[in-house]
């Protein structure tokens, strides 16, 4: 049984592609810009989805526009205002949107 589930996970791995985010300190109100770039030789890119959950509010969900990645360089970088009160705790991440 445990074998069975293994072969899936190692099936799953190879359909994943790697990239690095680095999120900038967050301010009340103020610009947050996340950067990010290719962790391998494989290509990435577009459409990328910044997901940014506060704890007891609504999460923030901003598709990245198409503009923030440059495929000869293989980076982009995007910013988006915090719209929360400060002192407001959340978690931020980036997916490939799909």
């Amino acid at each position: 049984m445990i074998t069975k589930y293994l072969y899936s996970l190692l099936a799953l791995g190879t359909l994943c592609r790697a990239w690095r985010a680095s999120f900038s300190d967050a301010t009340q109100c103020g610009t947050t810009t996340v950067t990010w770039s290719a962790a391998t030789a494989e290509s990435i890119g577009p459409p990328f989805v910044v997901r940014v959950a506060p704890f007891g509010l609504a999460p923030l969900i901003l598709d990245v526009p198409t503009s923030a990645w440059s495929d000869s360089s293989r980076a982009g970088s995007y910013s988006f205002t915090v719209p929360w009160p400060e002192g407001t705790r959340f978690v931020s991440a980036m997916d490939d949107g799909l």
